[in-house]
């Protein structure tokens, strides 16, 4: 049979030996796929050079149900995304969105916008002006394909309109945000009404054009919110998480 051939995002690699590598890319048509490329660093191979982090090529592998690994067969070198490799801020944040989708997605459950929204996001991670915003508005889209978007318009406890001014409180085991303080909850994170503001005009104008999103502090407290609230989500921390927001509470 003929091999399955889909755009692939290079999310992690290992080496498999002293010409052969493991990868995990996720592609647009089959979700994630850790596979084995045998001989992909000797020269002449149909992996143009070796399968490199943080790129996008066009993959050619194949999925044995009885193994873990498929058997990757090509990696056509298509996008590498210049602007990550030679600004540390910008790759550390391009692998933080690339570890949380890992985290969220199950391996081989195919999200197509959601393979669209994290190559725009690499593709626009090219000055560090915009990447707050780029971090926010797919952090949020994560959120909504991966079936845990925060309830934004209402309040979680109530059912009534939500106004985005004081001191809200979120609430991450149930996903939203309150206008009470509800002490009964484990976690209860106090948060600006801007923040919600934020989140709301991100997700409503922004998501597929987060450069028109100002970089500003507003900007960035949304998305450390949505980062805590992954960090909830997964039970642990992601390990790129404090490179980007830092350490929080």
């Amino acid at each position: 049979m003929p091999p399955t051939r889909d755009q692939a995002i290079c999310i992690r690699h290992w080496d498999w030996s002293e010409t052969s590598q493991t990868a995990w890319l996720f592609t647009r048509s089959h979700g994630f796929v850790r596979g084995l490329a045998k001989g992909s660093r000797r020269p002449g191979s149909a992996y143009s050079g070796g399968i490199e982090l943080l790129t996008r090529a066009h993959a050619a592998f194949f999925i044995k149900p009885a193994s873990e690994l498929a058997l990757i067969t090509e990696w056509d070198l298509a996008e590498a995304f210049p602007a990550l490799h030679t600004n540390l801020h910008l790759y550390y944040a391009a692998l933080y969105a690339s570890e949380i989708t890992q985290l969220l997605v199950r391996d081989q459950d195919p999200h197509p916008e959601l393979f669209d929204a994290l190559l725009n996001c690499l593709q626009q991670l090219t000055t560090t002006d915009n990447l707050h915003p780029q971090l926010l508005c797919y952090q949020l889209q994560l959120l909504q394909w991966s079936g845990f978007a925060p309830r934004l318009d209402t309040d979680i406890h109530t059912g009534t309109p939500l106004q985005p001014v004081g001191v809200l409180t979120f609430i991450p085991e149930l996903g939203g945000f309150s206008a009470t303080k509800h002490t009964e909850h484990q976690h209860h994170w106090h948060v600006r009404g801007t923040t919600l503001q934020t989140l709301r005009q991100s997700a409503m104008h922004h998501p597929h054009n987060p450069q028109s999103l100002p970089h500003s502090d507003h900007t960035r407290r949304a998305g450390a919110l949505l980062a805590a609230y992954v960090r909830h989500l997964i039970g642990s921390e992601a390990k790129t998480f404090p490179l980007v927001y830092g350490p929080l509470s």
